[in-house]
């Protein structure tokens, strides 16, 4: 089974679907096989923008981290 990296309480992501990611100012961008999200505080225009807390936005810097270490 796919591990699922939890971006808000009713929206998953399937880890193996990550392409490459970049941490920015207050910023994660994430890039997968289908598309970019932008996560963070201050989000921009892209094709998927989700706004997080300070909290949840270190949980899932963290989870990705741990994942590919």
């Amino acid at each position: 089974m796919a591990r699922k990296l939890r971006l808000k309480p009713n929206l998953f992501l399937n880890m193996d679907h990550i392409v490459s990611w970049f941490i920015g100012d207050d910023t994660l961008r994430i890039d997968t096989s289908a598309e970019t999200f932008h996560i963070g505080i201050n989000g921009t225009k892209s094709y998927a923008e989700i706004f997080v807390t300070d909290d949840d936005l270190e949980r899932i810097q963290y989870e990705i981290e741990a994942y590919f270490d």
